[in-house]
């Protein structure tokens, strides 16, 4: 008996969703595209003769009692994904989101309320969690040689960011739309943050250029630093870098595509070569290739398993709310410039 296919539908046929997620469908195992939606006809149609839906649709709760799917997949701005998604969940439907689900902690944990009263599952974005050099890199930190975490030290960088999704202040907004990926990376790598101290650098009042300095206390007693900043290009040219320290192990990831690792003991006793470090990075970078290496393809593979198994995936809208909370403590503290702000004890701002 051949593999059990979950039947999804999409809503939304936006350009993010057709250069990622739409892909990542067709080259995923057992997965039926059984319909698209989207409030513009010729983007639902051309989205789904491209990627082989059986239908598409401009009003979704007509596809969803035409079609019945095992899951909802709602792809757009956070306030749509948190309005349709709660609207998916009411008529009991499995839902999949982008990141972040919604722009505050307090409506993504409704989210996963609404899902939890009624048995259902959700899925969230953070494709990172999927992606092949971290997973590595959390596989090589739970071998006992390695330890508990100490220290971990986060970069990411990239172009201006704006005001979005009603956010008037675009590096508020930047916490919520773009660095909200380092936030659940970091829980992801090394559990949840106790506490943060932020400052914010603006080239401008309320410009588009900016960076944040975060310092993070762990829920373990471990210490974390981040640099995330807005002011090393006009485009989205990405830097990211991750590096995390055991007691005398460490390893680091450089742009989701080299991971190095060093361990107290290597592969041999020789002397002269004990100070080893081991280094892995993939052969290929095709479009193919890197939708399932940054984590596309595991993401969606998973979410569309666990409409089939009632199995909770990787990354949900309650692990969205949590890193969702971080970036409201780092926002709350750097406006009170650098003030230690306990996580989940920050307004979550409408």
């Amino acid at each position: 008996m051949g593999e059990q296919v979950a039947r999804i539908a999409v809503v939304g046929c936006g350009s993010f969703a057709q250069r990622r997620l739409y892909p990542s469908i067709r080259l995923a195992e057992g997965i039926r595209l059984v319909a698209v939606c989207d409030l513009v006809e010729e983007r639902a149609a051309h989205a789904a003769k491209a990627f082989g839906a059986d239908g598409y649709y401009t009003d979704m709760d007509a596809m969803l009692d035409a079609q019945h799917p095992d899951g909802v997949c709602v792809i757009g701005p956070g306030p749509m994904q948190y309005e349709l998604g709660m609207r998916v969940l009411a008529r009991g439907h499995h839902l999949y989101t982008e990141k972040p689900c919604a722009n505050t902690s307090r409506e993504a944990g409704e989210l996963a309320e609404a899902a939890r009263s009624r048995g259902l599952i959700t899925g969230c974005g953070f494709m990172k969690r999927h992606s092949s050099v971290y997973r590595a890199a959390r596989s090589l930190m739970e071998r006992e040689e390695f330890g508990p975490p100490r220290v971990i030290e986060l970069r990411f960088t990239q172009g201006p960011y704006r005001a979005i999704w009603g956010i008037e202040e675009p590096m508020r907004a930047s916490l919520i739309g773009q660095f909200v990926h380092i936030f659940d990376l970091t829980r992801f790598l090394v559990g949840d943050v106790q506490s943060v101290m932020a400052k914010l650098y603006e080239s401008e009042p309320g410009g588009e250029y900016g960076a944040y300095t975060v310092l993070l206390t762990l829920a373990n007693g471990g210490l974390g630093l981040m640099n995330l900043n807005m002011i090393e290009s006009d485009t989205w040219h990405f830097n990211e870098y991750v590096r995390v320290s055991g007691f005398r192990h460490w390893l680091d990831v450089e742009d989701m595509l080299r991971l190095r690792y060093h361990p107290l003991r290597g592969w041999s006793e020789q002397e002269d070569i004990k100070n080893q470090v081991f280094t892995w990075q993939p052969a290929l970078d095709l479009e193919t290739e890197m939708l399932r290496r940054a984590g596309y393809v595991g993401e969606i593979q998973e979410f569309a398993r666990c409409c089939l198994t009632g199995r909770q995936p990787t990354a949900t809208s309650q692990e969205c709310a949590e890193a969702l909370k971080i970036g409201e403590a780092v926002w709350a503290s750097a406006c009170a410039g650098g003030r230690e702000v306990t996580v989940g004890a920050a307004p979550a701002e409408p």
